[in-house]
């Protein structure tokens, strides 16, 4: 009686948790969508993974994340190849301040990409991504889906591109968005997607580290964004320098120029450290050009999963 009463009590505890797995995410392969139940998809990430077409719900947010027994701020860059001095090196405000990149396989600019987009309703589209460990980039989360909302198909990566001059290039293994953001979604909060790569070549071009800081630290500091604009020759990198003008929780609002197709560009101090993601222009409810802010929970969530380090 005893052994049955606990195969039973055994039997109970399964089914509960198979139920209750169940209820916390539902995943459908079809390669475009994910069924939901009782869910907060504010809190989590939808992975799209192009190998298998499987796409499933990750939670979204880790616990903080601790380095001898300090609290991680920041990641450090890696530069696998002396730095290089470089000669001269969405909206344009005011002079264009843009000046061209042609050393682009000097750091800091080899790890940053041109991205070549097709999405499963067969429309294509560009932008600017950059790297953040051996396989791993960062770019926009409006990059990773068309304006019908369609998902990629595949991704193309190109590494120090100059014009039709191609040294690294890479695809793309899986990719993370945020759950509840679509394409013209207002709040560019959720506007930044993280993508693996089916390949390491960040140990070839080197990374940026990723930090987050107090507003003070962004009004009284220079920044630069680097990317590959649509406005310019074909595949040619371009940058621009100068001061974030205001801060919200999730949003830098700066002055640098910038143009359609760098979207997903970095936003980096001096010492080659990430605070913020290009994802929009001037609008008529703003004067600046936006970014989307690195934040405690989405670098606490990369050194969780082991993306970064």
């Amino acid at each position: 009686m005893k052994r049955k009463r606990a195969r039973r009590i055994i039997s109970l505890l399964l089914t509960f948790v198979m139920v209750l797995s169940l209820s916390v995410s539902w995943t459908m392969a079809t390669g475009e969508g994910v069924l939901t139940e009782e869910i907060d998809l504010s809190q989590m990430y939808r992975k799209y993974d192009l190998k298998t077409g499987e796409v499933s719900l990750v939670p979204r947010y880790a616990p903080p994340q601790y380095r001898d027994g300090q609290r991680i701020t920041s990641t450090e860059p890696f530069n696998p190849v002396a730095e290089k001095e470089i000669l001269g090196d969405r909206s344009i405000i005011g002079t264009d301040g843009r000046t061209q990149v042609t050393s682009t396989t000097s750091s800091p600019y080899y790890r940053i990409a041109k991205l070549v987009m097709t999405y499963t309703d067969g429309t294509s589209a560009e932008g600017t991504g950059f790297m953040v460990s051996g396989n791993v980039l960062l770019t926009a989360g409006h990059c990773c889906m068309s304006t019908s909302n369609a998902s990629l198909s595949s991704m193309t990566v190109y590494l120090g591109r100059n014009g039709t001059y191609t040294p690294i290039t890479a695809s793309v293994s899986y990719y993370y968005v945020c759950a509840n953001f679509t394409y013209f979604n207002d709040d560019d909060k959720d506007d930044y997607a993280i993508v693996v790569l089916s390949t390491s070549p960040g140990n070839t071009t080197g990374w940026f580290g990723l930090g987050y800081q107090n507003d003070s630290f962004f009004l009284n500091n220079t920044f630069t964004i680097t990317g590959y604009p649509g406005d310019k020759t074909y595949g040619t990198m371009w940058k621009a320098s100068g001061s974030v003008n205001s801060c919200a929780t999730y949003v830098l609002n700066h002055s640098i120029d910038t143009y359609a197709g760098e979207s997903g560009a970095p936003l980096y101090s001096s010492s080659n450290v990430v605070y913020g993601i290009q994802v929009s222009g001037v609008n008529p409810s703003s004067q600046y050009n936006h970014c989307r802010r690195m934040t405690q929970e989405v670098v606490d969530w990369l050194i969780a999963q082991g993306l970064i380090s």
